[in-house]
């Protein structure tokens, strides 16, 4: 709403959780790019996602104006 109020807009993810075959969004999270590491390497998956978010945001963008 509050994004909506200041003509702001949303892109989150659009996939459930390990989705298609390169398993993006492998922690689940809607709201945008979530990464988790033991060894403070970024996860393939987590970065793989990172790419598809910054795709989608520039589709929506560029389709919006």
């Amino acid at each position: 709403m509050f994004a909506n109020q200041h003509g702001m807009l949303w892109v989150g993810l659009d996939t459930a959780s390990g989705y298609g075959e390169h398993g993006l969004n492998r922690l689940g999270c809607q709201l945008g790019v979530v990464a988790q590491s033991d060894d403070g390497e970024v996860h393939t998956r987590d970065l793989a996602t990172a790419h598809y978010l910054g795709a989608r945001v520039t589709m929506v963008v560029t389709h919006s104006i």
